[in-house]
């Protein structure tokens, strides 16, 4: 582990030193660029069928696992974990309501994983209920504070993808100068270079992406690329495969190795609680 640790520490200076040597008030990266944009409205807590899991639950479980990929296969890159329709507000300036930052955009790492394993479940929905609440919505703060988000990354970095976890297809209820102001922010973000995808999840009466979501997402990068699902989520498995096929390059471990990652993060996490006893 120590091995492990010094290799990956030495990487990290080499690539620091490159940077600092570029000039300009931005450093040019090779790092990708993840954001989790997770509705937090109380529809997204009612438990599935035949004992399924919550939305929220399988979102948590699908952010956790990404983390925990990132930390094993591209620990350099940046990802980040907000959460709309919140009753608590948490964002740089606090500038936006009822949109909370539960992870700004960093490196992943043990903590990070830690804090995504404990929204998941029961407990998780009880603490989520208690450090986020359900409030008001507005789609266009939250994709404006992401914006804020990646405008305070001093990095130019390679790729910049936002995914918006939702099981509501009219997230404004009807109210137009909040859908347009959310389709001006969304295209902001994606003359900035900010691909918007869509994990649209299962709600009983379904999901209509033409209501509102159509005009959101960006268009397929490439021929090779799905675009917009018209079908939602409704297992753990179908969302896991979703996310994983928008980008093979985000994600080097298939969901189906977890449990395997999980290992390797838990054996790491015991290695340096041990050390640092040491």
């Amino acid at each position: 582990m120590a091995e492990w640790n010094a290799y990956y520490q030495n990487e990290d200076e080499e690539q620091e030193q490159e940077e600092a040597e570029l000039s300009g008030d931005y450093k040019v990266s090779g790092r990708d660029s993840l954001v989790f944009l997770v509705d937090a409205s109380k529809e997204m807590f009612i438990k599935g069928e035949d004992g399924q899991p919550s939305n929220f639950d399988m979102t948590m479980q699908v952010v956790r696992s990404v983390y925990t990929s990132k930390i094993i296969s591209s620990h350099r890159d940046l990802v980040a974990l907000v959460f709309y329709g919140t009753e608590q507000s948490k964002n740089p300036r606090n500038s936006f309501k009822h949109v909370y930052v539960y992870h700004d955009l960093d490196e992943p790492g043990a903590k990070r994983v830690q804090d995504a394993d404990a929204l998941r479940g029961e407990k998780g929905a009880r603490l989520a209920a208690q450090a986020l609440g359900s409030g008001e919505t507005s789609l266009g703060d939250a994709l404006w504070c992401c914006a804020n988000l990646y405008s305070d990354i001093k990095l130019r970095l390679s790729h910049k993808r936002l995914m918006i976890f939702t099981c509501r297809d009219d997230p404004h209820g009807g109210d137009g100068a909040r859908d347009r102001q959310a389709r001006t922010k969304a295209s902001d973000l994606k003359e900035t270079g900010v691909l918007i995808d869509l994990m649209h999840l299962t709600k009983p009466g379904g999901f209509d992406v033409s209501l509102f979501f159509r005009d959101i997402v960006s268009p397929p990068e490439d021929d090779g690329e799905l675009g917009l699902q018209l079908e939602p989520c409704d297992k753990l498995e179908d969302l896991q495969k979703r996310v994983r096929e928008k980008k093979q390059r985000f994600f080097l471990f298939p969901f189906c190795h977890l449990l395997v990652l999980d290992q390797i993060v838990a054996d790491w996490l015991r290695c340096c609680l041990g050390t640092s006893r040491t």
